[in-house]
């Protein structure tokens, strides 16, 4: 139960601060008569970066709650054996779960493994999000006029 209320906490920190940074780049959205190429653009390296902080963030919650009470470990296999993983192994494995890409030799044990899961949940929402949102403000700057 403390990982399923630690999981939701944190998918829910996510979704909140992503509809607020979607909302802030609304304010990019072309008006009428306004550059367009140039805001879609911008819009597209700013939701990436919105996207590469939040795959830091669930790193971040990763490492704080690996080996900590009963929650589980985060291990990872390597052709020596396993090893304890550094940050940049658990920035890995957020990214790979995040962008439901699954491809890891991590091991996530006890409630962990429910975070992880979830992660992949939130991060598959939130790219999904991303890409509406691009295509909704964006559409008529992509489409191509005679």
């Amino acid at each position: 139960m403390t990982a399923f209320a630690i999981a939701a906490g944190l998918v829910l920190l996510v979704l909140v601060s992503h509809h607020w940074a979607l909302w802030a780049l609304s304010f990019i959205a072309p008006g009428d008569g306004a550059p367009r190429h140039g805001r879609a653009l911008v819009a597209i390296v700013l939701l990436n970066a919105v996207h590469l902080l939040e795959i830091v963030f669930f790193a971040g919650a990763l490492v704080s709650l690996s080996g900590r009470g009963r929650l589980g470990v985060i291990a990872i296999g390597t052709i020596d054996g396993p090893r304890s993983p550094h940050f940049l192994d658990f920035l890995h494995l957020s990214a790979v779960s995040y962008t439901t890409l699954g491809l890891s030799d991590f091991t996530a044990t006890g409630g962990l493994r429910l975070v992880v899961a979830l992660e992949a949940l939130t991060g598959f929402g939130a790219l999904t999000w991303s890409a509406t949102y691009l295509y909704s403000a964006f559409r008529s700057s992509w489409s191509h006029r005679g």
